[in-house]
């Protein structure tokens, strides 16, 4: 479980760099990633509080 919080973070960060990065934030790819990603770290933080 550990490994998959570490792996959330990373790839949340790497998100997060390439956003600010970009000029246009509201690039929709982007912002579509950005939104499964926050629903699959949501969904995993309930499945562990729920363990």
């Amino acid at each position: 479980m550990e490994e998959i919080e570490i792996y959330l973070e990373k790839t949340r960060e790497e998100l997060d760099n390439l956003i600010d990065e970009l000029d246009d934030f509201k690039d929709e790819k982007v912002l579509e990633l950005s939104c499964k990603l926050d629903k699959i770290i949501y969904n995993y933080l309930i499945m562990k509080k729920c363990k």
